[in-house]
């Protein structure tokens, strides 16, 4: 699979993964999933448009 899918899918599961655990650490509880679904879009965005790729030259 190309490198963007792979940070693309990376992106989607870490983001609601992140917010779920930031709001039990300030809130105590559990998010509801409209915002974990928005987190996941703001993951695939980021991860296609956001992130850069590493460019390692590769020997």
């Amino acid at each position: 699979m190309n490198n963007i899918w792979w940070r693309t899918l990376f992106a989607v599961v870490i983001f609601p993964v992140m917010f779920t655990v930031i709001s039990l650490i300030i809130e105590g509880t559990v998010p509801e999933w409209p915002v974990l679904a928005g987190s996941a879009i703001a993951g695939a965005i980021s991860g296609i448009f956001i992130i850069k790729p590493d460019n390692k030259v590769k020997k």
